[in-house]
C-alpha cells in the first residue's frame, strides 16, 4: 500500500503476505508489515492490521520503530494514524539513541517525530555530548 499524508510526504506499507479480513473487507492482515515514510522512518513488526477506510494501521507483538537520527525504540504496539503522520503506544516502550536511553508506560509521536511525548513511569538515562578534540 501505498500513498500520501495530509502533508503531501509519501509512505509505503509493505509486508511478506496481505489477508483480507473475511467479516471486514476493509480490514488487511498482514505479515511481518513495515511502513516506511522515506525520510524519517521506519516502523516494523511481525504482525499487524492495516483499515484502509480510517488508514490507520495496527502493529502487533515486537514492534521496532527506527529514525532517521539513529534512535531505536521497541515495543509490543503502535496504532499509527497513517494519513495524520502520527503513532500513539498504550503500551511499555524502550529505546536508545545517540543521546542515551528511555522507557516510558505510553508515548505519542506526532509530526514525523518532531513532536514526541513519553507519559508514566518515564526513566532517561542522557549520555554527554563527546567533545571534539580535533584528533
Amino acid at each position: 500500500f501505498n500513498g500520501r499524508n495530509t502533508e503531501g510526504q509519501p509512505y509505503e506499507i509493505t509486508a511478506d503476505s496481505a489477508q483480507r479480513n473475511g467479516a471486514n473487507a476493509s480490514l488487511v492482515e498482514l505479515v511481518n508489515p513495515a511502513l516506511d515514510d522515506g525520510l524519517t522512518g521506519t516502523v516494523r513488526a511481525p504482525k499487524g492490521v492495516f483499515d484502509q477506510d480510517s488508514q490507520q494501521l495496527e502493529l502487533f507483538e515486537e514492534v521496532t520503530l527506527t529514525d532517521a537520527s539513529g534512535n531505536r525504540f521497541v515495543t509490543t504496539h503502535a496504532r499509527m494514524y497513517v494519513q495524520e503522520n502520527r503513532i500513539i503506544g498504550l503500551q511499555p516502550l524502550e529505546g536508545e539513541g545517540p543521546i542515551g536511553k528511555i522507557r516510558a508506560d505510553s508515548y505519542e509521536i506526532r509530526d514525523g517525530g518532531a513532536l514526541v511525548t513519553f507519559k508514566g513511569n518515564v526513566w532517561t538515562e542522557l549520555q554527554p555530548a563527546r567533545r571534539n578534540t580535533g584528533e
